[in-house]
């Protein structure tokens, strides 16, 4: 379920800059819910993705 939260971020920016809102609350979203779940991994994935999206 994060990885798909994750992926709506990725999809949203790639479609227009302007979603930025919608986009960092998808990557948040992604890695709360990696974090209850205790799948690190996806978390580590979602940080990175929100990480990246702060540059732009």
């Amino acid at each position: 379920m994060p990885e798909i939260y994750r992926l709506r971020g990725v999809c949203l920016l790639a479609l227009d800059r302007r979603n930025k809102v919608e986009a960092k609350s998808a990557f948040a979203t992604a890695a709360d819910i990696a974090k209850r779940q205790g799948a690190v991994i996806f978390e580590r994935r979602a940080e990175a993705s929100l990480s990246e999206f702060a540059i732009y």
